[in-house]
């Protein structure tokens, strides 16, 4: 066996010993048609959720690789990973982290932004991330499907806000803020005590780009908030709002949109389409 096998085979005995004990905080088991929607309950499924990040994040967007091949932080063990599997070949065909304030106190999302004031709002609250889908079902069946898994998590929790980082996959400044013109301009986006970028996620060039550009100015492209990621423009439908400027995710290529959702205020046909 030559090093790098070496070196493989120690790390990942490391990453199984530390997912040996996973299990789900919240039981959800839901079979939708051709689908079951379900948290991941045990060591096997954990792994599977972490493949599935790894091919999206990794190797597709960022034509990287890690040496065992899993999206793995230490979030991953405090919280529940939604599954959406598909019947005909049990392949994961999308996922997403969820986060419970009734189980735990730290967040992905106080990395890249101060979240004091959204953690101080009432309630129990469910951090959203990592959510990814393969590449063969981007569409909107499958988003569907994560918001009916997502519904059914908020009722189990008894939570009543969502938040998390909304990304942009792209590194243009311009667009980024032309997306954030028309998000404030279109009643989208919210201001909080505080809640802003902290360290290495701050952007000192958008934040002149924005200072210096009147956001009640026309915007170019009156259709911008339609191009939107599927997700991010999902929430936005569902009443979710953008809260300020985004965060710069150099790592992963991408600007961070922070995004809250009071689900006692989200839009009824939501309400009603996913709690069915």
């Amino acid at each position: 066996m030559n090093q790098k096998n070496v070196i493989k085979a120690i790390l990942r005995a490391r990453y199984k010993k530390k997912i040996e004990s996973f299990k789900a905080k919240i039981q959800i088991d839901i079979n939708k048609k051709n689908y079951i929607i379900k948290t991941a309950s045990n060591q096997d499924e954990l792994e599977q959720v972490l493949t599935l990040r790894h091919q999206v994040f990794l190797e597709e967007l960022l034509h990287k690789k890690r040496i065992i091949e899993v999206d793995f932080d230490k979030f991953d063990l405090l919280c529940d990973h939604l599954m959406i599997i598909n019947k005909n070949d049990n392949a994961l065909i999308g996922t997403y982290r969820l986060n419970c304030s009734k189980f735990n106190k730290d967040f992905y999302s106080a990395t890249e932004f101060n979240i004091d004031a959204i953690l101080e709002l009432p309630g129990d609250k469910v951090e959203l991330g990592r959510a990814c889908v393969h590449q063969d079902y981007r569409n909107g069946m499958t988003i569907a499907l994560l918001w009916k898994g997502l519904s059914e998590y908020m009722t189990r929790s008894e939570s009543r806000f969502f938040f998390g980082c909304s990304s942009i996959k792209s590194m243009d400044y311009m667009l980024i803020l032309r997306i954030f013109q028309a998000l404030a301009k279109s009643g989208n986006m919210v201001q909080l005590p505080d809640v802003k970028p902290i360290g290495k996620f701050k952007s000192k060039s958008l934040r002149k780009l924005i200072k210096s550009h009147n956001l009640e100015q026309e915007i170019e492209d009156p259709n911008l908030l339609d191009q939107l990621p599927p997700l991010l423009k999902s929430y936005i439908k569902a009443g979710a709002k953008v809260i300020g400027e985004p965060a710069l995710d150099k790592d992963f290529q991408c600007f961070d949109f922070l995004t809250l959702l009071d689900f006692h205020n989200a839009d009824q046909k939501y309400k009603d389409k996913y709690s069915k």
